[in-house]
């Protein structure tokens, strides 16, 4: 089961999903600083973010940008879970 499934079934949390722009792009190319800037906006209404794990570039920046805005971040989903649960 993907981590986007797992989040809606254990949580009240709706994820916000940066990788989806790859698709949007098919159909609207632009040039990867615009996915980027369109992210960082995006992440203006996040509240938390879970980096998963692997090399990417632009999932470092997300990192880097969430710490910089007083984001919570978090390397797992069960390290996420938890801290929804200390938040209710």
């Amino acid at each position: 089961m993907a981590g986007e499934e797992v989040l809606r079934q254990t949580t009240d949390w709706v994820p916000f999903v940066p990788h989806l722009f790859h698709l949007w792009h098919l159909i609207s190319p632009h040039p990867y600083p615009f996915w980027m800037q369109m992210d960082g906006d995006w992440m203006l209404a996040c509240q938390a973010l879970i980096r998963r794990g692997g090399d990417s570039t632009g999932a470092d920046e997300d990192m880097r940008l969430a710490v910089a805005m007083g984001i919570p971040v978090f390397l797992s989903m069960d390290e996420f879970i938890a801290w929804t649960k200390e938040a209710k």
